[in-house]
């Protein structure tokens, strides 16, 4: 039986493999209350899914709820589904199919799930080129795109989009915004009191 372990539900006996996959009732061997245990081989493979090998199910096996050609990997520990290793998920110890997932997100919004991700990246690249179309705003936005490359360099970077490449750029932008108007400012003062 590769290790995998029944009980009877009346005596919590360990049935042995004659009582597994039986077609009909059978008595227990220490309580004699009739049991019937219906395992599928995906619950006596061990080890992760090769992929192609034990993806289209078979006869004998349970297919996915989701995917039913598909070969059943895991059972939700929300639901009880069968589920393929395409819709296994992960989270806080517990596996879960797609539904149970979303449903647990939904009540739990602090769940270990990002939902969305803060770019911070385009954020200081806007404070950083937006103004320029009216430059007087640069005053505060050159400052403004600094100080969001200095806090949000560290952060994690999208994977799908140069993070710290617009960082750079927005910082430098803002530098020149902000160098532009240090340097007005000196030459103002210069000329009034100078």
């Amino acid at each position: 039986m590769n290790g995998s372990r029944h009980a009877c539900h009346n005596c919590g006996r360990i049935l042995n493999g004659q009582y597994i996959n039986t077609a009909m009732f059978v008595p227990c061997p220490l309580c004699s209350k009739s049991v019937m245990v219906r395992e599928y081989p995906a619950v006596e493979r061990s080890g992760k899914v090769d992929g192609a090998r034990h993806a289209i199910r078979t006869d004998e096996q349970a297919g996915c709820y989701y995917h039913p050609k598909r070969t059943a990997e895991e059972v939700c520990a929300g639901c009880g589904r069968f589920i393929c290793a395409l819709c296994v998920v992960e989270l806080k110890g517990q596996r879960l199919c797609p539904a149970c997932l979303r449903q647990g997100v939904e009540q739990d919004p602090s769940s270990e799930i990002v939902q969305s991700h803060m770019r911070y990246d385009k954020v200081a690249m806007l404070l950083a080129l937006v103004p320029i179309l009216f430059w007087p705003l640069t005053i505060v936005t050159g400052p403004a795109a600094l100080y969001m490359v200095a806090r949000h360099w560290k952060r994690p970077v999208s994977l799908v989009t140069r993070g710290r490449i617009r960082l750079a750029i927005a910082a430098l932008i803002g530098l020149v915004q902000t160098s532009g108007w240090l340097f007005l400012f000196a030459w103002l003062l210069s000329r009034r009191f100078g």
